[in-house]
């Protein structure tokens, strides 16, 4: 029979004439037909063997062989079985983590049960009052110290939240308390969309970029925008600016004057997944008009040749550019002149030459303007 309260199998018998045997010995499987092995030998006046070294809920099976006062065997008995129940309450499994998982949520708990059959998992979302079963008996696992579970559902949502709690049953089929509930995120990926509807429009000083957010079954998913720009033809891309979900527009006032850019937008989910590029932001900024200079005089004196202009007036000036030629001869240039710089002493003359000169006026993004009318000086 098995004693619960024992965590033991015990064995009864009786026996004729015990003074003509010298022992008993107890032989057990786990088998009906194999794997005997002796566990016992008693003197022939006991009538009983406790057999403490078995698992609860495990059959085994039995029988008996006496020994004679010479060292002789008897046939064995009848073979017989059975087994016990543990019925000692069973702890609740501690300390349950709750992760997110790139296929759901995995759940991470410890035990120290000994003869556990396996766990049941419960799940309810953040705001529902209501657990329900999501596995039953999940197996224990004797290698592991702590236990592990992957909730994939098809029902768990990006970015929710979702409570757990675990009841371990072990192998006479009582159950534990429920552990602590816990918390966790998915880590599904959404399969995120561009937005729709990109557009560039040249406006400057600044190039005005307008968006139409995806759909409303992903906007759950989306943490926000990544923008970025290339010239046309220099092949490189770069990221201007990352913004959040609040806005579908953006003013990029670092373009240039006289380039050509390419823009891409995407969209970003909250566990660091993109959507493809939308790369229909493609605007031609037009050259800019910059000031001629004007009023360009020179004459010569014993110094050199004197030249003078007035001021140009352009807020974007970055310098004036002085050219000189012979005639006949590509234009050199002589010198790069700060915008405030209205006068320069060419000494690099010589006697019997006639000199041409121009100037043009340069903004910040080298932009060039037109050469300024011509004077020259017979030196």
């Amino acid at each position: 029979m098995g004693l619960s309260e024992n965590h033991a199998v015990k064995l009864n018998w009786e026996i004729q004439s015990p003074n003509i045997f010298k022992s008993i010995q107890i032989w057990r499987s786990e088998y009906y037909d194999k794997d005997f092995r002796l566990i016992g030998e008693t003197l022939p006046t006991e009538s009983e063997f406790l057999d403490k070294d078995v698992l609860p809920m495990k059959k085994y099976y039995y029988y008996l062989i006496t020994t004679g006062l010479m060292g002789e065997f008897s046939g064995q008995t009848a073979k017989f079985f059975t087994l016990y129940e543990d019925k000692t309450a069973v702890s609740a499994p501690g300390n349950l983590y709750v992760l997110s998982h790139p296929d759901g949520i995995q759940l991470k708990w410890q035990t120290s049960e000994p003869n556990l059959k396996g766990y049941h998992i419960y799940r309810a979302g953040m705001n529902d009052s209501k657990f329900e079963l999501v596995r039953t008996l999940l197996p224990h696992n004797n290698r592991l110290i702590l236990q592990e579970y992957v909730d994939s559902s098809g029902i768990l949502r990006p970015n929710a939240s979702y409570r757990y709690f675990v009841i371990a049953e072990n192998t006479s089929h009582v159950m534990s308390m429920p552990s602590d509930t816990s918390s966790g995120v998915t880590g599904l990926k959404v399969a995120l969309s561009p937005p729709f509807a990109f557009t560039a429009e040249n406006e400057m000083p600044l190039v005005k970029l307008h968006w139409t957010a995806p759909s409303a079954k992903e906007e759950a998913g989306i943490s926000g925008y990544e923008i970025y720009r290339k010239k046309t033809g220099d092949g490189t891309l770069v990221k201007i600016v990352q913004i959040g979900t609040n806005v579908n527009y953006f003013n990029d006032s670092t373009a240039v004057l006289g380039a050509s850019y390419q823009y891409q937008i995407k969209t970003l989910g909250f566990n660091g997944e993109s959507s493809k590029a939308d790369e229909s932001g493609v605007v031609l900024l037009p050259v800019p008009e910059i000031p001629v200079p004007f009023g360009l005089t020179a004459y010569k004196n014993e110094l050199g040749v004197i030249l003078q202009w007035d001021e140009v007036r352009y807020s974007d000036l970055k310098e004036v550019k002085l050219y000189r030629y012979e005639r006949g001869a590509k234009p050199q240039l002589l010198a790069s002149l700060k915008p405030d710089e209205l006068s320069y002493v060419d000494k690099q003359t010589g006697k019997g030459k006639l000199f041409f000169y121009y100037l043009v006026s340069s903004d910040r993004a080298n932009n060039q303007s037109k050469p300024s009318e011509e004077v020259s000086v017979s030196y």
